[in-house]
């Protein structure tokens, strides 16, 4: 056989090959698509709609700063972020020539050696007069104060006790977003490798900002040493039956008692005979595509309703 005759069959071999793969993903995966899309019905299904929001936070929390009282070099006995007891001790300085002056936690707290300065300018009693947009955009950085064969000068910070593991995260909404956060909400809140449960207890207009203020009772591995954080928050999490939106059509639904007939949202569930029925619906939130109902209503799960309501 000639070499030219090989090449011809080795092509058309491959060619042949290549045509088959395309066939075998136009069963596999195309044709079920479309069928899908084309079938008059659809089977309903539990389904979760989340909500998620990423905002600036700055971080407040009830902390007092402990400065030296006098120069000398440091030996630490608790570690950053840890509960240290009441009466603990936290460091000694040793002054040259003189007797080491020990410092002890005056109540049980949380050790941190991240200090910003800003301390008391950042609290609860402040936070409506700060100026949240400057802040997020200078992003202050508590500075590390532990070091090794550290040595302090009189009066310099040497520590803070962070006095609750209640803390807030303090964000600014803009307008469009505001109705996102409601007073008593409760969010999720996702910081770094941390998942924490947080309670909105305030919020105040501002212009076209939302002043939102998180309350979290629930302790994270950073929260004694954050000050600012690229907060990712799950401000709602919804779960039900899932319909299409095709599916969805509105009947004059007779009331309760003397009460008038009205327009209720419903769908057309397909009995075992073949035939439909409109039955009501509560809707709790809609998407693009499909709506999520609640479960407790008269459609039930794997029930099969007409896909597109319009074609009744």
């Amino acid at each position: 056989m000639k070499e030219s005759t090989r090449k011809k069959i080795g092509l058309l071999l491959v060619i042949l090959f290549l045509l088959a793969v395309a066939g075998l993903y136009i069963y596999l995966y195309l044709i079920p698509n479309i069928t899908g899309a084309l079938t008059p019905t659809a089977i309903v299904n539990f389904g979760r709609v989340q909500t998620e929001d990423e905002e600036d936070a700055l971080i407040i929390r009830s902390e007092q700063v402990v400065n030296a009282e006098s120069s000398g070099s440091i030996r630490y006995y608790s570690e950053e972020s840890e509960r240290t007891r009441k009466n603990a001790k936290i460091l000694d300085i040793y002054p040259a020539g003189d007797t080491a002056k020990g410092y002890y936690a005056p109540v049980t707290a949380f050790v941190s050696y991240y200090v910003d300065g800003l301390e008391e300018t950042y609290t609860m009693d402040t936070v409506y007069q700060l100026d949240l947009q400057k802040i997020f955009e200078d992003k202050p950085v508590p500075e590390n104060l532990r070091k090794e064969d550290a040595v302090a000068n009189e009066g310099d910070p040497i520590y803070k006790l962070v006095t609750s593991n209640v803390w807030y995260a303090v964000l600014l909404v803009d307008k469009e977003k505001a109705d996102m956060y409601q007073l008593n909400q409760t969010l999720t809140l996702y910081i770094g490798e941390d998942t924490v449960k947080g309670t909105v207890s305030e919020y105040y207009d501002r212009d076209n900002h939302r002043l939102v203020i998180i309350k979290v009772s629930r302790w994270c591995e950073d929260f004694a040493k954050l000050r600012y954080v690229d907060l990712k928050i799950l401000t709602q999490n919804y779960e039900g039956l899932m319909v299409p939106n095709s599916a969805i059509a509105y009947e004059m639904v007779q009331g309760e008692g003397e009460t008038a007939p009205s327009e209720k949202p419903g769908v057309y569930v397909q009995s075992l005979n073949g035939e439909y029925s409109f039955k009501t619906i509560d809707i709790i939130v809609s998407t693009e595509e499909e709506t999520l109902i609640k479960t407790d209503g008269n459609v039930k799960i794997y029930d099969e309703i007409l896909r597109n309501a319009d074609q009744y």
